[in-house]
């Protein structure tokens, strides 16, 4: 040891100095002892990674009394980094105030962004679900939830909805996860015509009038007509069995297409010297049906039927001028198409009346 000179001792020693006087060569000695104390253990935990604004505890082990950290950190207290920090401990002997430090560096990785997007959310319940949903992410692991369960090796970008329900997309990147917004398929309702479903019946001297019905935003018949309804003229028809259809669009753009069956069943009548001619109006009704009659007098019996032949009911009138004297009342039956039958002494004819 060199007097004045720094220098490290290992271990706890009694050093001895000797003074000198150089013109005499008289000495003296002192002793001193110095007491090295150990060093405390201080153990930091493994450098690790983990994510943004993810609650983080940092415990230093070791023999220490007390643990202090830098950057406010306290040890063994959730915390949270927003960025990558190297944390020093240090840890302190109180009785001999003998301290050690380790450190540990934190990496801090950022919770990656997922948007998924697609052009079209409402399907037509009566469509087939094809849509294609994009997701807009930085993330390198992907997985498709539908209502929150993980499609099966739906893993990529892009991904095609073939269900009404919930989807979204679980993103992650460097152990870093997050879950995208959700985007709901649901079905729009279809348009509904009021086309009758059972077939209809009319002759060769008949016409009816169909009625896609009211308020839809586009109407396409059989014939090119782009109009609510649709006459069918019995007189420019051959006996057959004819399918027509109507297309219809609502405010969604939903469309249906329609059928009804229509029987034109050649046209017989009881033939007189006179001719018994009969009209109904209004044709098509809201219920009460006037009846005109040409080349009739007297009695005269009202028979309406359903389209199936069932009678619904009968009534006896009179003709009086040119019209039958008590009206036809259809207010209590449902909307569809009737028949009604006017017979007097020797004639009898049939007229289709649609109520509306």
């Amino acid at each position: 040891i060199t007097n004045g000179l720094a220098f490290t001792p290992t271990a706890t020693t009694t050093y001895t100095v000797t003074g000198t006087i150089d013109a005499t060569g008289c000495k003296a000695t002192n002793m001193v002892t110095v007491t090295v104390n150990p060093l405390p253990t201080v153990t930091a935990p493994d450098d690790f990674s983990t994510c943004e604004e993810t609650e983080i505890t940092l415990t230093a082990t070791g023999d220490a009394d007390e643990f202090a950290w830098d950057n406010e950190v306290t040890n063994d207290v959730a915390f949270t980094s927003s960025v990558t920090t190297t944390y020093t401990v240090t840890g302190t002997i109180i009785a001999t105030g003998c301290h050690s430090t380790d450190r540990v560096t934190v990496s801090v990785n950022p919770i990656p962004a997922a948007i998924i997007n697609t052009s079209r959310e409402s399907i037509c319940e009566n469509e087939t679900v094809n849509v294609t949903i994009t997701a807009e992410t930085e993330a390198t692991t992907l997985q498709w939830l539908f209502n929150g369960t993980p499609i099966d090796g739906a893993t990529e970008l892009t991904h095609t909805a073939t269900a009404f329900g919930e989807y979204s997309l679980s993103a992650s990147k460097d152990g870093c996860a997050c879950i995208s917004n959700v985007l709901t398929i649901t079905p729009v309702e279809a348009p509904v015509t009021s086309l009758p479903k059972e077939i209809i019946t009319i002759t060769t001297a008949d016409e009816i009038t169909l009625d896609a019905g009211i308020g839809f935003v586009t109407y396409l018949w059989d014939n090119n007509s782009n109009e609510q309804t649709r006459l069918v003229n019995g007189k420019e028809l051959d006996p057959n069995t004819y399918i027509l259809w109507v297309e219809v669009t609502n405010e969604a753009g939903c469309l249906t297409r329609d059928t009804v069956k229509v029987k034109v069943d050649p046209y017989q009548s009881v033939a007189t010297s006179n001719g018994l001619a009969v009209e109904l109006y209004p044709n098509p009704t809201r219920g009460i049906v006037k009846i005109k009659v040409d080349n009739a007098n007297g009695n005269a019996t009202i028979s309406i039927y359903n389209q199936t032949g069932q009678l619904i009911s009968k009534m006896q009138s009179m003709v009086q001028g040119k019209e039958i004297l008590d009206e036809a009342n259809l207010s209590d039956l449902a909307k569809g198409i009737y028949i009604i039958q006017v017979a007097t002494k020797n004639q009898r004819i049939t007229k289709l009346i649609v109520l509306e």
